[in-house]
């Protein structure tokens, strides 16, 4: 009777002990799938604010491409009209004895435009170098924090096995 009474509070201790488990092992398994939810969840949130980002500076290195260009073209053709009416007029002043002077002047002012022209496309061209090292410096910072998050997840997991 001893034996079958011990036997029994071991089989009533054993179906708690089981009972627990169960409890244990369901609740481990909703904390791993909140855990994942929100990772998805903050994934998803830095895709977008990155997308954000980077839509927000094709933007500005759209509008700062058309404002270079545009300003460029300006001052050139302000350049070009002035040079047109100062050699009109200097031409008419002293045909002969300033032609050679005249010309170097303006050989050497159409080639500044052309040094402003050039150091223009330099910066733009900079801009666009410095931007795709930002959006490679963000990529790489969101798989590093993928990479984290991950490790700390499997952590967590080893940690409720």
């Amino acid at each position: 009777r001893e034996y079958a009474a011990r036997h029994e509070a071991l089989e009533k201790e054993h179906e708690e002990l089981k009972s627990k488990f169960t409890l244990a092992q369901t609740s481990s398994a909703n904390e791993i799938s909140d855990l994942e939810r929100r990772m998805r969840d903050e994934e998803e949130s830095r895709r977008e604010l990155y997308e954000s980002r980077v839509r927000a500076l094709s933007k500005a290195n759209e509008e700062m491409q058309q404002n270079v260009s545009l300003h460029v073209d300006q001052i050139a053709a302000l350049k070009k009209e002035q040079l047109a009416q100062q050699i009109t007029l200097d031409s008419e002043r002293q045909k002969s004895h300033t032609s050679d002077r005249e010309l170097l002047r303006i050989k050497s002012e159409m080639e500044a435009i052309k040094s402003e022209r050039h150091q223009a496309k330099n910066n733009l061209e900079t801009a666009l170098r410095a931007e795709a090292s930002m959006k490679k410096e963000f990529e790489r910072r969101i798989s590093a924090h993928n990479e984290d998050v991950q490790g700390m997840l499997e952590q967590h997991k080893a940690q409720l096995l």
